[in-house]
């Protein structure tokens, strides 16, 4: 079996889907069942000033026709997008897509804050105006919106998740971050309450990169990366955390140890039936004693995956509660410490969480990728141990199965697998691998889009 690549755009900085704080941290793959089509959406530089796009395929990925989104004539003036993030709705016909903006606000502090936007594409192609996500007052004041990721559920709510960046003191010069959570009613067309999630009372920084999904219960999972339980304040040591709300969004499903307005949610992270430290790893150094290699942020990327399949034994929901069990991949990075290095891959089942090494090296993989087919195939992309710019794929056929034999990508950088909880959204079924979308070329700005070759059923023909 191998990959074949077709080219997206070209003309890109090697991270225009992936850097932090700019462009993309999120899955932005996705499929319309309706009209057979393929979307993606990334930034790309026009006359100096960043600008948002969209791509989109009728055929299988093979050809793509690009969409600037956001021009230069836009009434703010050539203010810079930062970070998209987008998803067809439940029916197929539509898009759904975020991204940060420069540019709100009467006064220059605030035109320099990023504000969170929302747009729809209808099937014609037709795109609705610009809403700002939230409400205009808590948008457009002097703060920093970024790294957006969005998903929608079974009656085609957005269920958005983003960073909230603001400077703490002007004196220190250093930055908290916060994952957001805001949902966005179909019905009305409205943007709900915001929830500013926040690990440990008081510890406002460091809880970013946030990865969202949501399951086939309407319920929104978020995995990002937040500081360790033991550091000290503003230590910037750093794990990766699973936070769930097994009300729809409601802001009182949160886990929380308090709450107060405006909908700060302190978690403790105790391991409870929605939220869990995904990295627990041994952090200390010889002799028992704390190491600067603390400071290396040792548990980084974190991707989620969802299915609400039933195989056998292999059950990836928990009925009772009403919710699907989470698959994260993510790495852990810290040198000369008791537990390996590498990617691991944790999940949640009837019986409790499970965390497997599948990848031992490199020091750093930081876009470790996840994707969980309707019928609980998984499939995983995870950067070589051996080889710079490549990609090892393989998969299992339930969670308690052996992977596969991996099958290597070369010229891959910051993949992201497209993910479809419902089977009526995407026949991956049908497919022998998971489709993805990254960075390639010589010079990495080459946005591709990558399938495999051979069409074969079945399980083992990795082997």
């Amino acid at each position: 079996m191998t990959f074949l690549s077709y080219p997206i755009d070209t003309g890109h900085p090697i991270n225009c889907i992936a850097i932090d704080g700019q462009y993309n941290a999120s899955n932005n793959l996705s499929y319309a069942s309706v009209s057979d089509t393929h979307f993606c959406t990334y930034n790309k530089v026009v006359s100096g000033v960043q600008q948002i796009f969209i791509a989109y395929s009728t055929d299988g990925g093979e050809t793509w026709t690009p969409e600037q989104v956001t021009t230069l004539a836009d009434v703010r003036g050539a203010y810079n997008k930062y970070g998209s993030s987008c998803a067809v709705d439940i029916n197929g016909t539509g898009l759904h897509l975020v991204y940060a903006s420069k540019g709100y606000g009467p006064t220059a502090n605030r035109r320099a804050g990023r504000t969170m936007m929302y747009r729809f594409r209808d099937a014609s192609g037709v795109w609705s105006a610009e809403q700002v996500t939230g409400s205009v007052a808590e948008e457009v004041t002097y703060r920093q919106y970024y790294q957006p990721c969005i998903a929608i559920d079974t009656s085609d709510n957005v269920h958005m998740t983003c960073i909230y960046g603001a400077q703490h003191s002007s004196y220190f010069g250093w930055t908290y971050y916060i994952t957001n959570y805001i949902k966005r009613d179909s019905a009305t067309g409205l943007w709900g309450d915001r929830a500013y999630l926040v690990y440990g009372a008081g510890a406002i920084y460091d809880l970013h990169r946030p990865n969202i999904q949501v399951d086939s219960y309407g319920n929104p999972h978020i995995v990002c990366r937040s500081r360790t339980p033991t550091s000290a304040y503003h230590a910037q040591n750093a794990t990766t955390v699973w936070f769930a709300n097994f009300q729809q969004g409601a802001l009182t499903g949160w886990p929380r140890d308090s709450f107060y307005a405006p909908y700060w949610v302190y978690a403790q992270m105790t391991d409870r039936i929605n939220s869990h430290v995904l990295c627990d790893k041994d952090k200390t150094g010889p002799g028992g004693t704390s190491s600067p290699g603390d400071m290396n942020t040792p548990s980084t990327y974190a991707r989620l995956a969802l299915s609400h399949s039933s195989v056998g034994d292999n059950c990836y929901y928990d009925d009772a509660n009403e919710y699907d069990y989470p698959h994260c991949v993510y790495n852990f990075s810290n040198l000369g410490f008791p537990d390996p290095i590498g990617t691991y891959y944790t999940w949640k089942d009837d019986l409790g969480w499970h965390d497997e090494l599948i990848s031992v090296g490199p020091a750093s993989s930081p876009n470790p990728s996840i994707a969980i087919n309707p019928d609980g195939k998984i499939h995983t992309l995870i950067t070589s141990p051996v080889t710079a710019a490549m990609y090892d794929y393989r998969q299992r056929v339930t969670y308690d199965e052996a992977w596969s034999s991996k099958i290597s990508v070369p010229d891959v950088y910051y993949p992201r697998q497209l993910l479809q909880l419902n089977s009526t959204q995407y026949p991956m079924d049908t497919m022998a691998c998971s489709p993805f979308l990254a960075m390639s070329g010589a010079t990495g700005t080459e946005l591709k889009f990558f399938k495999c070759a051979d069409v074969v059923t079945g399980y083992g023909y990795f082997m």
